[in-house]
């Protein structure tokens, strides 16, 4: 039963093998669109700040 708990609390440890951030990427480019984006259509912008650590 232990280990089995230990198991499941040690799976995100090497569940994620894909990067989710891709670092080519401009992030300051796809801000500056989002709010010309935003504002042509009257809405707000939301941003997630991550990286692959």
């Amino acid at each position: 039963m232990l280990s089995l708990f230990l198991a499941f609390l040690s799976g995100p440890l090497w569940a994620q093998t894909e990067k989710p951030y891709n670092p080519s990427l401009d992030g300051q480019k796809q801000i500056n669109d989002a709010v010309i984006q935003a504002k042509q259509e009257g809405k707000h912008v939301f941003m997630m700040i991550g990286g692959n650590w």
